[in-house]
């Protein structure tokens, strides 16, 4: 049976199966049955290029794209590490925004520049839903929010932004947005004193989600906000007085997300605060970690949870855990069912009340795992995450969480650390076990790992499974040698996007030409002939000039813009 044979509707489900560039890559100009069909598929689905290679990219975007450019209705541009220069090269064949006549949604991830961004807005009047995450400034945004306030057609808006310094307050945009109506704006702290103003500039604002600045004063709320009826909060030591203040101002909520750290509010005081000035309130997650002093202080705070406003009357059953061996006395507490995406455990983990939720954490995707290192190996819990995403350990681990790995059909990403006083036999072994435990993991990141000489533990790895690998926080310079044992490794010869401190520029060269799956390589170089990292005078980047001379005019290469000691090269290939 040929392809062309089969029905349109199952070409359309062989589609689905496909990565979007995947669909232009193969389907595209056999002929004008097959592009009719890619038309209509990009009219529903997202055109993402977040995974595709530099040959497939260029490719599609010299001879395939510039056909279907009315079709697509939503688009997804990166600058990731993935990706590195994707957004430039995309632009330099000539596809600018404003060319997709139809487009309606927008996600740039990972842009390390503010200018740029704003430039590109220029081009997308025509979008209601735009994306950004992760993306970098070195300075105030304030002109990108003057940009996005400005599109006239713009209802979802989602914001994640990384700043060079760590801490950047919103300023209220000189535009106002009639259109905006959903808004998420992560990484910016805002200031509770601008609320009403910020409103005013954005009058049809219903859902808002925001991380709350910290202050030592009472802020004040001029007007009451009336458009707002769902708000999702991100707070750190930020005091009770300031969130009654908010919550008196906003009479229409009808569903309120709060996210906080060293907020300590008990369960009486949340009682008082939606009797008095949420009337409408019909959905309340909560999620507080917060220092508690004594065993007494504990069950006191459990009591003041269990009144039937919280058992009867809106039935929000309040579970919280905590460690023993815990000097910091965190304590972890939450509504059920838990509707946040990342959770800590520090084992041995005790929960109260312990009664069996674990169908109640659905939504985590993240967990931050560590243990004792003498936790019972039979102590068993509760916890269930079988949507589980990514996994941050520090070892030692214990039998709890072989249990929670098995149990999660999802894992791709794990993110390992070591203490020093772990051997580093004893660590490999487990962080073997780990990866033996998962289906499916794509990528394996060293956060913080010191070997001994002579032993290089990532070679070591026994996975065909893993494309990515994160070597920064492992301690060792790669030379010629480490760098051919890598290569050679199962680990590096399945590996498609590599981070690595190597000691020379030739190892750059030895480990592109030696590792044949990999896409993308990010590294740092130890030698001092790289003078641009070291002397930030330096007009001209000699040091990429001559790695573009040695290696192929085809590969992408270009100095990290937020990190300056950073060289990024996506591989032709």
């Amino acid at each position: 049976m040929s392809l062309e044979s089969l029905a349109n509707e199952l070409l359309f489900d062989i589609f689905e199966y496909c990565r979007a560039f995947q669909v232009l890559q193969s389907f595209s100009n056999l002929n004008n049955r097959f592009n009719d069909l890619i038309s209509k598929h990009f009219r529903k689905h997202r055109l993402d290029f977040t995974q595709s290679s530099k040959k497939d990219f260029d490719r599609i975007c010299q001879h395939d794209l510039p056909h279907f450019t009315d079709d697509i209705i939503s688009i997804g541009l990166s600058d990731d590490d993935d990706t590195p220069g994707e957004i430039d090269l995309f632009r330099s064949f000539g596809l600018t925004l404003d060319r997709f006549r139809n487009l309606r949604s927008v996600t740039f991830n990972r842009i390390r520049s503010g200018d740029k961004l704003c430039g590109i807005l220029l081009e997308c009047q025509q979008i209601i839903h735009l994306n950004l995450t992760a993306c970098y400034f070195e300075h105030s945004i304030e002109d990108l929010l003057n940009s996005i306030w400005s599109l006239p057609n713009l209802i979802f808006c989602y914001l994640n932004l990384v700043f060079k310094s760590d801490f950047q307050t919103l300023r209220i945009p000189k535009q106002y947005s009639v259109s905006i109506k959903h808004l998420t704006i992560i990484g910016v702290s805002f200031d509770l004193d601008r609320m009403s103003s910020f409103c005013e500039h954005t009058p049809q604002l219903e859902y808002l989600a925001i991380d709350v600045t910290p202050k030592v004063f009472e802020e004040e709320i001029s007007t009451p906000i009336e458009s707002i009826c769902r708000l999702n909060l991100s707070i750190i030591n930020t005091q009770s007085n300031t969130i009654a203040n908010l919550l008196r101002n906003l009479p229409n909520l009808v569903e309120l997300k709060i996210d906080s750290c060293y907020l300590d509010l008990n369960g009486y005081e949340w009682e008082n605060l939606i009797r008095k000035y949420l009337p409408k309130l019909k959905e309340f997650q909560l999620k507080m970690r917060f220092q508690i002093r004594n065993q007494n202080e504990m069950k006191q705070l459990r009591k003041s949870f269990q009144t039937p406003f919280w058992i009867e009357e809106r039935q929000w059953l309040v579970q919280f855990h905590f460690n023993l061996d815990d000097q910091s006395n965190m304590i972890h507490l939450y509504t059920l069912p838990f509707n946040f995406t990342t959770i800590h455990l520090y084992f041995p983990v005790q929960i109260q009340p312990d009664e069996n939720h674990s169908n109640s954490f659905d939504q985590v995707q993240r967990l931050f795992y560590r243990c004792s290192l003498q936790t019972d190996e039979t102590m068993t819990t509760n916890f269930y995450f079988p949507n589980l995403t990514h996994l941050n350990v520090t070892l030692p681990y214990n039998q709890n969480l072989s249990l929670l790995i098995q149990q999660s059909n999802y894992l791709t990403s794990l993110d390992v650390s070591k203490p020093n006083d772990m051997s580093n036999q004893q660590s490999f072994e487990q962080l073997q076990q780990i990866i033996d435990h998962t289906n499916d993991l794509q990528s394996l990141k060293f956060s913080s790992w010191s070997d001994d000489v002579g032993i290089l533990t990532p070679v070591r790895i026994r996975t065909r499974q893993i494309k990515r690998v994160h070597l920064y926080g492992y301690n060792r310079w790669f030379n010629d040698q480490d760098c051919f044992e890598l290569a050679q490794s199962t680990l590096g010869q399945c590996c498609q996007i590599l981070f690595i401190k190597v000691q020379n520029r030739s190892n750059i060269i030895q480990l592109i030409k030696s590792m044949t799956n990999l896409r993308s390589l990010i590294c740092q170089v130890k030698d001092k002939d790289d003078h641009w990292q070291y002397n930030s005078t330096c007009i001209t980047d000699s040091f990429i000039q001559r790695l573009r001379e040695d290696l192929d005019g085809n590969h992408s290469i270009e100095r990290d813009q937020r990190y300056k000691h950073s060289i990024r090269i996506w591989i032709h290939s």
